[in-house]
């Protein structure tokens, strides 16, 4: 859901890498909203959608903390239990960010906005630049990482 907005983060010169792809959380968390809204309400914009929009924020946010949870016993990238501890309220804290966007900052905005959440602090790990697919992961150091 939030790649477009990766990649147009690293064509205007930031690292969305950083801390831990906090930008990729914040962006699913504003899609998952602005989704669960469509799906909710059957309209894409106006007044409905926004009630939606509001409607669905505590459900997303069950499911973000449900996800955090689960990785937290069955880690998908390997990630020791220090930097899940270290991680996940960062990520919590971007998905809400997310949301806030989804429901405060018009759509020619959000992408701009959405980049914000880079300043969430959170682990380095590098292979997500890849999507997954090279499974190194760094050590917690770096510009807002563990010593």
């Amino acid at each position: 859901m939030g790649w477009a907005e990766i990649e147009e983060a690293k064509r205007a010169g930031y690292a969305p890498e950083t801390n831990d792809m906090k930008m990729l959380h914040a962006a699913n968390a504003y899609h998952g909203t602005r989704s669960a809204a469509t799906w909710l309400t059957g309209a894409t914009s106006g007044p409905f959608h926004y009630i939606g929009r509001v409607a669905v924020t505590p459900f997303v946010t069950v499911a973000g903390i449900g996800y955090e949870v689960y990785t937290g016993f069955t880690p998908f990238d390997g990630q020791p239990f220090l930097d899940w501890a270290w991680d996940t309220p960062g990520d919590l804290l971007a998905n809400t960010y997310g949301q806030a966007v989804s429901l405060t900052v018009p759509d020619p905005w959000a992408q701009a906005m959405i980049r914000g959440a880079q300043v969430i602090p959170g682990p380095n790990h590098v292979w997500m630049l890849d999507r997954g697919h090279d499974r190194i992961i760094s050590s917690p150091g770096g510009p807002n990482g563990l010593p």
